[in-house]
């Protein structure tokens, strides 16, 4: 199933990304390098399925990226920026995407 998901998130991110290249996984989703197709620039995704979040949970994470989007005013050397997120929903899972500095 691990398997299915990996490919059923990889063609998500085909749709704006190329030169996709897994980096890591840990507790809360995997991370990849890409390259934004629009901006043709290195990002760092960070996917995260969420397959028991209700409506209301899915709304609390959307309004925290808000939050850290309008933050991105800080800026710090030990702070990476996010550039964009969106929330994917498939048969097999629901993932939040965001889109961040590669460092």
């Amino acid at each position: 199933k691990m398997q299915k998901k990996g490919q059923v998130f990889a063609k998500i991110l085909q749709k704006r990304y190329k030169d996709l290249n897994f980096i890591d996984k840990g507790a809360f989703g995997s991370v990849w390098s890409a390259t934004n197709l629009k901006l043709q620039r290195q990002e760092a995704l960070k996917v995260i399925s969420y397959e028991f979040a209700d409506e209301k949970q899915q709304k609390n994470m959307e309004h925290q990226m808000q939050k850290e989007i309008i933050n991105q005013s800080k800026t710090h050397k030990n702070i990476v920026s996010i550039y964009d997120y969106d929330f994917y929903d498939t048969m097999e899972s629901n993932y939040l995407i965001i889109s961040m500095e590669l460092c």
